[in-house]
């Protein structure tokens, strides 16, 4: 083969390896039929070849401009959804991560504070601790964002929250102060990690324990007070919460928020309202103390209308009342109440017992300008249907295991307890005249003297029942008393039995009517009777000297008695009696 011939084989085979590279790389379809005829000639066939060769090389740079061609035509565009889908959630987790740097922490604050709300259905106080105490709390957590007025805040926060649906919020601390109370820092609480559904319109109910510790007792006790005097109006708590938020694996980082809560109105909680079911006196004769004692065995109906289930221990308390001045209170007896357990809104009965052994002098001494102590007054208060009002207060030495800030707040808190008072039908009943002596005054005496008053004399007798829950030995030694004298229901004159009389006293019990009866006899010797209205007396006069039989009168009267019990002398005041008392003429 000639040099040219060659060279020329060379450059076909060149552009047949061009060719190729192109057709695989354009994808140019060629003919099955010339690929086995161009690959599967014999040497035999060379001269065929050569003679061919122009022919071949024209079909090959024709199929290679046809492969140009193709090349060259544009390909047809296809949409790719999900190449866009990435491209959106791309950018959309990038935004996320700048919101949740920048703008979320704010942002979510402000949303919180507005649209988020936490309700407790139910307050379980466990156990008490040397700081303060372990509870479980039952509350519903709620997003309402319609109580947010930013409309930007409200639709990004509704935005985001619904992204997220629900957060996992890591264990945290409260603190919780008062602002109207120089921003005292009442405690702090240990909050266990919680996940709440954070979807506008959407509630999680929760579940879970708190350990709180109180840093501020005197604080306590000054709101304390003002709620009891009735000098508290509204309550403002400040809550800080610092916590750390997780959406899924996206941590949103450590965040602070403080919520502002009032109470006042009717969300203001109200001092629990007591009752007495029965109180009960006796005495007790096993004293350690030497001398008998009183015991007064009462119990106390008190209202829970709190969401709050405790157990209270049995605690010691003072009793105090009111001495000479209303603003002193004097110690009377001591107190132990039995451990009771309170539901939520539900009442429970509290037994309390208390002693009292050494009644101080300020409690029995007379008042100034009054012949009345004290004791007199609450006593007389009492069985005369008034209510009393006693105050108790905690004990100031721990006891029964109580944590010692316990004790102290409960021993500077005073707290009223209404005794409502019993009237007794009466009490002094079968009130009588016996052997009875009515003389008319001397219409010629000086006026003014003995002689120009009218004088009644006989022996008084009276029954006095005593109350079923006096239980104790009582006598009377001495009484007095202020009469009216009514005839057919009319007052005509005062008899003013202003000396003490002796008095004869015992205990008898009525068939008739069941219980115990003091049974009280004095002798009454030529007590002056002030006319008050003439014509009544006139006609008591002539009805005494016209009729033949006897003529009953009426008498109503207040007895004051001094009755001598376990406590020594009290004087009574003002028990009412009346009766009938026949007048011969």
């Amino acid at each position: 083969m000639s040099n040219g011939s060659s060279s020329k084989l060379l450059r076909l085979t060149s552009a047949k390896s061009r060719a190729s590279e192109d057709f695989q790389e354009s994808q140019a379809l060629l003919t099955r039929a010339d690929h086995n005829r161009r690959y599967n000639s014999s040497n035999e066939d060379d001269e065929d070849y050569q003679e061919g060769e122009n022919d071949d090389l024209l079909s090959s740079a024709g199929n290679l401009i046809s492969s140009q061609t193709v090349a060259e035509k544009p390909k047809e565009y296809r949409f790719r959804w999900p190449t866009l889908i990435g491209i959106f959630l791309a950018i959309s987790f990038v935004c996320l991560i700048f919101l949740s740097i920048v703008v979320t922490p704010a942002l979510l604050e402000e949303y919180a504070k507005k649209a988020v709300s936490v309700e407790p259905t139910k307050i379980s106080i466990d156990s008490f601790t040397v700081k303060g105490f372990k509870a479980r709390i039952q509350a519903d957590f709620k997003v309402d964002a319609s109580r947010v007025l930013n409309r930007h805040v409200r639709l990004i926060g509704r935005f985001l929250t619904w992204n997220a649906r629900e957060v996992e919020i890591k264990q945290s601390t409260v603190e919780v102060t008062l602002p109207d109370y120089n921003n005292t820092l009442v405690g702090i609480a240990t909050v266990p990690g919680l996940v709440v559904e954070i979807r506008n319109g959407h509630r999680t109910s929760l579940d879970f324990n708190i350990d709180l510790e109180l840093e501020n007792i005197d604080g306590i006790r000054l709101v304390a007070n003002d709620w009891l005097d009735g000098g508290l109006d509204r309550i403002h708590v400040v809550a800080k919460a610092n916590f750390a938020l997780q959406s899924g694996l996206l941590s949103l980082g450590s965040q602070s928020i403080s919520k502002d809560i009032i109470f006042e109105g009717k969300e203001l909680p109200t001092i629990p309202r007591s009752y007495v079911d029965t109180i009960n006196f006796r005495e007790d004769t096993t004293s350690t103390y030497g001398n008998h004692t009183l015991v007064a065995d009462v119990s106390i109906f008190i209202e829970n209308s709190q969401p709050v289930e405790l157990e209270v221990p049995a605690l010691d308390f003072q009793v105090l009342v009111h001495g000479c001045d209303a603003a002193n209170l004097i110690e009377i007896a001591s107190a132990v109440t039995s451990s009771t357990r309170f539901h939520p809104y539900s009442g429970a009965h509290l037994d309390v017992s208390g002693t009292v052994r050494d009644l101080p002098k300020s409690l029995v001494e007379p008042c100034p300008d009054s012949d009345s102590s004290p004791l007199d007054v609450l006593i007389s208060d009492h069985i005369h249907g008034k209510n009393t009002t006693v105050f108790i207060r905690g004990s100031e030495s721990p006891n029964h295991g109580m944590p010692d800030w316990i004790s102290k707040i409960l021993s500077e808190i005073t707290v009223p307890i209404i005794i409502p008072g019993h009237q007794y039908d009466g009490s002094a009943k079968n009130f009588s005249l016996t052997n009875t002596e009515f003389s008319l005054p001397d219409f010629f005496a000086e006026p003014g003297s003995d002689r120009s008053y009218s004088h009644l004399s006989g022996k008084i007798i009276a029954s006095i029942k005593i109350p079923e829950e006096i239980k104790l030995n009582i006598s009377v030694s001495e009484l007095r008393a202020f009469i009216n004298v009514l005839f057919k229901g009319m007052k005509f004159g005062e008899v003013n039995l202003d000396k003490w009389q002796k008095v004869e006293c015992k205990i008898i019990e009525e068939q008739k009517d069941p219980g115990r009866f003091l049974k009280l006899q004095t002798l009454l010797r030529n007590a002056p009777v002030k006319i008050t209205d003439d014509s009544v007396f006139a006609k008591f006069v002539e009805s005494l000297l016209m009729e033949k039989e006897a003529i009953m009168i009426g008498i109503e009267a207040l007895v004051d008695a001094q009755v001598s019990s376990v406590l020594g002398k009290i004087l009574v005041k003002d028990i009412p009696a009346e009766g009938t008392v026949p007048i011969n003429s």
